[in-house]
């Protein structure tokens, strides 16, 4: 029996690998169907570590694997794995003067109008009846994607459809952890038929659960399973994985700045300053892909004290840091198991629109201005900070852990799975 994980953007992998992994130990058939053509899976570390828990792991890419006549052979050359880097994002790094700068602008259209959000071409020539080839040549049995994949794009939709018609089991895994409320999550659910929803629905917990059924989502749908990326069976392997090795502690304090996608960016900037100018910080910030911060815009940025990192593993930096600053991203649960400080700057964000379920708790330090920042900063250095630990238990059982037995949550996604 072959079990296929949909693999969309680089944020899927922190969430399905674990599960992966699990499926492997176990010597299940799996393959990965990569939907992204702008992702080279084959050189993720994640990736790599699978491929040496089962080297006959299958990556299939999925806009390359199928020719059906002429139209089909050309598109396949174009979002063939070779091309992968070929992108409007990147081809700035390109001189026009190259010779291949022309091809490379081409590939990088064609991609744009395929590819934009419910694109017209794409939907016409990437159909069920492509996607029902795909899946009967792989013989796939069961299909795990990720639940915004689905939520919020036809062609995760699609995939799903066609199983259905095969009687081919679905499952749609949390894309992220839910750690904060914002109403702009549900809007895509507007747009589906709930009713006669297809998918079994995995979610973190029993706080998510309620909102998809107040939605109009059957509870029968959906299951409440602990987060397998901070499973402390999967966690401690990724520790390993990203290099976190124990060192001799610095004078200067490390602190950690994520940056935020829907932070405030002038206040963000604000923020930055005021801490980089500061004696004994060393601040690293961590940048999103999509953040203010950029590969091309960060030369003469790193001094003795201030650092932008763009490639070192998150939980790497956390790991090696004294002090994690940020808002909403799941990420911080890492730093809750690592037991570091977290500061919530909280008046970054816009909090008539996002809820943070963790502020309030006496286990992480939420401020409103810099210079409460910088005070907690300040105490910590003088050993004059004080955590609710057991709220923080409490957060993590309902939130992370689902309420479950927390060593065994990949066990359970595995027995859901795999139940057919």
């Amino acid at each position: 029996m072959k079990i296929a994980f949909v693999i969309r953007d680089i944020p899927d992998l922190d969430h399905l690998t674990p599960i992966i992994y699990k499926f492997l130990t176990l010597k299940k058939e799996i393959v990965i169907l990569n939907y992204e053509i702008n992702l080279n899976l084959q050189n993720d570390f994640r990736i790599k570590f699978l491929k040496k828990c089962d080297s006959k792991l299958s990556i299939i890419n999925v806009y390359s694997f199928i020719n059906q006549n002429i139209i089909y052979s050309f598109l396949s050359s174009i979002f063939d794995k070779k091309n992968y880097q070929i992108n409007f994002k990147n081809i700035k790094n390109y001189s026009k003067i190259e010779n291949n700068y022309i091809k490379f602008f081409f590939i990088s259209f064609i991609k744009k109008i395929f590819f934009k959000k419910d694109s017209k071409f794409e939907n016409f020539f990437f159909n069920k009846k492509w996607l029902s080839k795909v899946i009967n040549e792989l013989n796939i049995k069961i299909l795990v994607l990720d639940d915004s994949f689905y939520f919020t794009y036809k062609k995760g939709q699609l995939i799903s459809d066609v199983c259905e018609d095969k009687n081919i089991k679905v499952y749609l895994i949390p894309h992220t952890l839910v750690i904060f409320n914002s109403g702009e999550d549900y809007v895509p659910l507007k747009k589906i038929n709930l009713k006669k929803l297809y998918p079994k629905i995995i979610v973190n917990s029993d706080y998510k659960k309620k909102k998809l059924i107040k939605h109009g989502i059957n509870q029968n749908k959906i299951n409440v399973l602990g987060n397998g990326r901070f499973s402390p069976e999967w966690f401690e392997i990724f520790k390993l994985l990203t290099g976190c090795i124990e060192k001799k502690k610095n004078s200067v304090t490390k602190v950690l700045f994520f940056e935020g996608v829907y932070n405030n960016k002038i206040l963000e900037k604000k923020l930055i300053k005021y801490l980089y100018e500061k004696d004994n910080i060393k601040l690293i910030i961590k940048g999103h892909p999509r953040g203010i911060f950029s590969l091309n815009n960060t030369v003469n940025k790193i001094t003795n004290n201030f650092e932008i990192d763009l490639n070192t593993p998150s939980t790497k930096l956390i790991f090696d840091s004294d002090i994690i600053i940020g808002t909403f991203s799941s990420i911080i649960v890492d730093a809750f198991i690592l037991n570091k400080v977290v500061i919530n700057p909280r008046f970054l964000l816009n909090l008539n629109e996002i809820e943070l379920l963790y502020e309030g708790k006496n286990f992480s330090f939420d401020c409103n201005s810099n210079e409460e920042v910088l005070d907690i900063i300040q105490k910590y250095k003088n050993n004059k900070l004080m955590l609710n630990k057991e709220n923080l238990q409490v957060f993590m059982s309902n939130f992370v852990y689902g309420n479950k037995n927390k060593e065994k949550i990949l066990e359970e996604y595995v027995e859901i799975i795999n139940c057919i």
